[in-house]
């Protein structure tokens, strides 16, 4: 019946999350939707993992100790699986699994991943697109038993003016 408002941090362990916030959250919620990212397409591929893909871990994590979850709606895009001519509602394997990247983004240095980048990504185009395929695979390896939709718009928008500009 009530939305109240709880910062956190993806990058942060618990999510950035104080306690007195997690237990209301693991005590209260029925819906989690998950739409926080980082959305700039140059990021570095360790950042963008870090934020969208070990990001979406917790996330998935912490929904699985939420009592009263009736759904998860993990918000993805049009574009996590672009190299494919076809796209159906069905998960696809990317070229890592979401361990995989995790692991070789934690076992080499900012620079070796800078020239692996590419290699990496494969067919994807960019971080953006490649980091949130690698979050799909999260959602399908650890959401097991979650009562979860994946939604991929092509593109999320602000509000001009209503509630608040930007919104």
């Amino acid at each position: 019946d009530t939305v109240e408002l709880i910062t956190g941090d993806l990058m942060e362990s618990d999510l950035g999350i104080n306690d007195i916030s997690l237990e209301k959250l693991i005590e209260n919620v029925n819906v989690v939707i998950h739409g926080a990212a980082t959305v700039r397409f140059d990021e570095h591929i360790k950042k963008a993992t870090d934020i969208n893909v070990k990001g979406t871990i917790s996330i998935t994590k912490l929904c699985h100790r939420m009592k009263h979850l009736d759904a998860f709606v993990y918000i993805s895009t049009a574009y996590s699986n672009c190299p494919y001519m076809e796209i159906k509602e069905e998960f696809y394997d990317p070229p890592l699994s979401c361990d995989e990247l995790i692991e070789l983004t934690k076992n080499h240095s900012d620079e070796e991943l800078e020239l692996m980048t590419e290699k990496i990504m494969g067919k994807w185009p960019n971080s953006y697109a490649f980091t949130k395929a690698v979050a799909e695979n999260a959602i399908n390896t650890y959401a097991k038993g979650l009562p979860v939709c994946v939604f991929r718009p092509a593109i999320i928008l602000g509000t001009l003016n209503e509630p608040v500009p930007g919104w």
